[in-house]
This record gives C-alpha cells, sequence and structure tokens, in this order.
C-alpha cells in the first residue's frame, strides 16, 4: 500500500535535515544560505520552507534533528571512561559549523516569541537530566565524587558547556572546549582523563 502524504512528508523532511546538518557541518553556518541547503536537497528554496513554514523553524529543526543524531552516537549512560558530556565536546569541536549555528539561535531563541523558545528550555532539561543519570551511575559504582549533587554538577557542565562554545565562536583559538571540560570532570574522579585517551576511546 502506498505510505499516507503524512509519512512522505515526515520523510522529506528528515532528508532535508540530514543535508542541512551535512552542509553546514562542512560550509559553515555563516557561509550556509537556504538556497545552498535547497540545492543539496534537490528542490527550492521556496519547497524547502514549505516543509517547515519559515527559516527560523527549519534552523530549529536542524538543531533538534543534530540532537537525535548525537544521542544516538553516544554510548549508552554510565559505560565507559568517557562520559556522554565530554563525548558531546569531543564532536562538537569537529563540527564547527554547528558551534555557530547552535550559539546563534540560542541567542535569537531567548526571545519567549521566538521559535525555538520552548525547544532550548525543553532541551536544558533532558540534557541536565541526562548528565546528572551520567553522574549518578557513576557515583554508585565509585567512579565519582560521591559528596556533590548529581543535579548541580551537571548544570555547571552544561552552563560550561554553553559558555565555552560562546566564546568559541566568537575567537576559537582563546579556549580549547575539550580539555576545559575534562579538567572540569577530573576534579570529581580518581582515575583522570587526558585528551589523548578521550581521543583513543572516541576513535
Amino acid at each position: 500500500m502506498p505510505r499516507k502524504p503524512y509519512t512522505k512528508g515526515r520523510a522529506a523532511q528528515e532528508r532535508i535535515l540530514d543535508t542541512a546538518l551535512k552542509t553546514i557541518s562542512t560550509q559553515g553556518y555563516g557561509s550556509t544560505s537556504l538556497a545552498d541547503i535547497a540545492r543539496e536537497a534537490d528542490m527550492t528554496p521556496a519547497g524547502l520552507l514549505h516543509h517547515f513554514g519559515s527559516k527560523e523553524n527549519l534552523l530549529v529543526e536542524i538543531l533538534r534533528r543534530r540532537d537525535f543524531v548525537d544521542t544516538q552516537r553516544l554510548a549508552p549512560l554510565g559505560t565507559g571512561p568517557v562520559p556522554s558530556s565530554l563525548q558531546v565536546a569531543h564532536h562538537n569541536v569537529r563540527v564547527p559549523g554547528l558551534i555557530h549555528l547552535f550559539v546563534n539561535v540560542e541567542a535569537d531563541a531567548s526571545d519567549p516569541n521566538h521559535p525555538g523558545h520552548e525547544y532550548f528550555r525543553s532541551r536544558y532539561e533532558t540534557v541536565s537530566n541526562r548528565v546528572a543519570t551520567d553522574i549518578s551511575i557513576r557515583q554508585n559504582d565509585g567512579r565519582f565524587d560521591p559528596s556533590v549533587d548529581a543535579h548541580q554538577v551537571a548544570t555547571m557542565i552544561i552552563a560550561l558547556l554553553d559558555g565555552l562554545q560562546s566564546r568559541w565562536a566568537v575567537d576559537p583559538s582563546s579556549v580549547n572546549i575539550l580539555e576545559t571540560i575534562m579538567t572540569f570532570w577530573n576534579n570529581f574522579v580518581e582515575e583522570k582523563l587526558t585528551v589523548e585517551s578521550i581521543n583513543a576511546y572516541m576513535a
């Protein structure tokens, strides 16, 4: 039986979003236009926006798709020596275009009327819970300082990562995102991580 129109529409959206992720990752956020994404997706800019309603909606959905793809890439919570937050930091520095996209849309979404406002509010809660769970599992088996509140440390890690990305977006030479997050993490564990050990784990 033929697929329902909704299914076809969703498949087209996912194809556009995957194309946009790849294009922005390789060309950079500032150097990628709607026309570039439309061309790579083999459609017109108007046809592209038909699926999302506006450029702002499209950018938010690109970030949502990035979150989904990243989650599929992460190891299960609490497993392995490298926590999910450092896995994300390791990956993000290799796709600078997506860091610029995130930082720019996040700034615009501080306006409650922006289509991305609820996305970011919900995302912070989801990511915070995920990082806190990762920490709690490690606390329970003795790999992380049991005296600290997992949710408080998770909030610190997320705030640190977001701040570092904003600074990096202005001047990449001014900060090393991965090393800074790693140094913070190492304050709470006996088995210290190194950039080399993280690279080896993520290879």
